[in-house]
């Protein structure tokens, strides 16, 4: 039982990292979209 949840919070975890990675590529773009229009 205490390995299972573990592993719930192991996945939480995972699913937090993917979001933040999401926002991050999102302002990328942003940022090379910015830059681009002031060049």
């Amino acid at each position: 039982m205490l390995i299972e949840s573990e592993d719930m919070i192991y996945d939480g975890e995972q699913i937090e990292q993917n979001d933040e990675d999401v926002d991050l590529a999102k302002e990328r773009e942003l940022l090379a979209s910015l830059i681009a229009k002031l060049k």
